[in-house]
């Protein structure tokens, strides 16, 4: 019980950290990920960068159909890019993967492209943190608004709550 507590307070410093640094539009990497200048030394799980962008799927994938609601079109082709250059340093397969669909015409080899993308990365960090930003202050919005039934439901109309009963019987009184 004693780890877990400290596990679920370590947790909450990090939110806290990462949530201000999103406020504040300054969002980086935590302290000890370090990355190194050779590009494909940070491919993969054994990288500390590869860990994180690893962890950073895993908690994409967990918000991604609340993304998907509420990401405007125009900013649907910044994330899917944001997305490619965090989680392209995950595993070696998927850096090849997004090699050969968007460089591999151009002549750049597999190194110049992960090369390209670590440069980046920073840029990606932001745009990502923006756009979850925009989604959160968009949902604050709405959990303020008043919710309006306008559809006036008839007193011998099945009721809503599904009971099967008419409304003057069920959920009216």
């Amino acid at each position: 019980m004693e780890e877990a507590e400290e596990i679920t307070q370590a947790l909450m410093v990090l939110y806290n950290d990462i949530n201000a640094q999103v406020f504040e539009g300054s969002v980086a990497l935590p302290g000890d990920i370090t990355v190194d200048n050779n590009a494909m030394a940070n491919i993969g799980e054994d990288a500390p960068l590869g860990q994180w962008s690893s962890g950073y799927f895993m908690g994409h994938d967990w918000l991604i159909e609340l993304w998907d609601q509420y990401t405007p079109d125009a900013l649907s082709e910044e994330l899917g890019s944001s997305m490619m250059i965090l989680g392209l340093f995950s595993n070696r397969k998927l850096a090849e993967a997004f090699h050969q669909e968007i460089a591999v015409s151009s002549g750049q080899s597999l190194e110049e492209y992960v090369d390209r993308m670590l440069d980046m990365f920073d840029d990606a960090m932001r745009q990502y943190a923006h756009i979850g930003r925009s989604i959160q202050t968009v949902l604050e919005e709405q959990s303020h608004q008043p919710v309006v039934n306008e559809a006036k439901i008839g007193r011998n109309e099945p009721c809503p709550c599904g009971s099967g009963k008419k409304y003057k019987k069920c959920c009216l009184h």
